[in-house]
């Protein structure tokens, strides 16, 4: 058996047929259900070593900022330019009306 590139952990889930690859800050991990064989796991895992190399080898992504938003601030929704108004009296939620969200 072919000897795998990269380190990788193996979790057993209650899926209920599908095998899954997360890869998140340099770590590859199989999601996979209880009754899928080991040698099966490790057979699909060969199979997408060159995907998972390419995934590895990326820069990781930039931190997402936490920024609130706030009355008066602007945005783009679909493609178009909104500013955020916030109004105590209506439903919660969210409502577009001419601009503004």
């Amino acid at each position: 058996m072919t000897q795998l590139n990269f380190p990788y952990q193996i979790k057993r889930t209650s899926r209920k047929g599908s095998v899954a690859i997360q890869i998140r800050d340099g770590q590859v991990r199989l999601l996979a259900p209880h009754r899928v064989p080991l040698r099966d796991l490790e057979a699909f895992l060969r199979s997408r070593e060159p995907w998972i190399q390419e995934q590895l080898q990326r820069p990781p992504s930039p931190p997402r900022a936490n920024h609130q938003l706030e009355a008066g601030d602007s945005l783009l929704f679909l493609g178009q330019p909104q500013t955020i108004s916030h109004n105590t009296a209506e439903q919660p939620g969210v409502v577009q009306r001419k601009g503004d969200l």
